[in-house]
């Protein structure tokens, strides 16, 4: 009687995930969602004359910033290898992590907030940081003209996650919100070559898409995965250019972005887990 408690239960978890990719539960028309709160000024500035910003003991530079349409920051950093006796070629630097918090507006200020604090003013060249300086640079105003992109464009909250995984070994489950570490435990118990302790920490806290064709997923205890993305209707694919320690999700990968209702999102990825062909949902809010 309890192990059959138990399979109800279960099923009545899953179920939700598995009727919400039933075609006939889809809305007859586009859900159009208001922008998100900072729209009108979401922009990416790319320093050419990088500053400098210390992160666990290391040098980096700040090789862009971007303010996010739902009032997000994203610090694109890249490391300086000090004792080099060649300079650094600045203009080449990519973005090897990123930094991300939230900021307020006081007039034409960026007023960043987090393990970043600073005061900003973009110019068209020139980003004047309080207290630091004025740096050369480019800015680049977001832009976003399709329903489904005013849609994407803010800051998503993972309430349940959803994982199917075919090919070498068969399983499938439901979980609240999404614990990479705890996927990992449910594919080892399955079968599957993987070593949970890897991703220790990995539980999704935010995940974004940007006006600018940014994605980023940020954890509430380790460093964030970044790259960019691409939304084509309903169609989204996506690359990660920052993945670090991950065993789980893939660095590219590609799917649906629905909208089942104002503020609800769903991402639907056919990607490998764990090193397994499947298929990950992730059902979503944003406030």
């Amino acid at each position: 009687m309890k192990k059959l408690l138990v399979l109800f239960a279960a099923a009545a978890f899953v179920l939700p995930f598995l009727s919400s990719c039933d075609p006939e539960d889809k809305p007859t028309q586009k859900v159009i969602m208001e922008p998100a709160p900072t729209a009108e000024v979401a922009q990416v500035f790319t320093f050419e004359e990088k500053p400098l910003y210390a992160m666990n003991g290391q040098k980096h530079e700040i090789v862009s910033i971007e303010f996010t349409e739902d009032n997000r920051y994203i610090l694109g950093l890249s490391p300086v290898i000090d004792g080099s006796s060649v300079k650094p070629d600045t203009k080449a630097s990519k973005i090897g992590s990123v930094v991300t918090g939230k900021f307020t507006l006081s007039g034409n200020k960026f007023i960043t907030q987090g393990e970043y604090q600073a005061q900003m003013e973009l110019l068209e060249s020139v980003a004047k940081i309080v207290g630091t300086g004025e740096f050369k640079g480019k800015r680049k105003m977001n832009s976003s003209t399709t329903p489904e992109e005013v849609n994407a464009n803010r800051t998503w909250i993972v309430d349940n996650t959803y994982i199917k995984i075919t090919g070498g070994i068969n399983a499938e489950a439901g979980f609240k919100g999404c614990d990479f570490q705890e996927i990992a435990q449910f594919l080892k118990d399955n079968g599957a070559k993987i070593d949970p302790s890897k991703v220790a920490g990995y539980k999704i806290s935010e995940m974004e898409f940007t006006g600018s064709g940014s994605m980023n997923i940020a954890f509430s205890a380790t460093s964030s995965f970044y790259g960019s993305y691409t939304l084509s209707g309903e169609n989204i694919t996506y690359s990660f250019v920052v993945i670090n320690n991950n065993d789980i999700l893939a660095a590219s990968a590609s799917g649906k972005l629905t909208f089942p209702a104002n503020k609800k999102a769903e991402l639907i990825l056919n990607t490998t887990i764990g090193g397994y062909n499947g298929t990950v949902q992730f059902s979503m809010h944003s406030n």
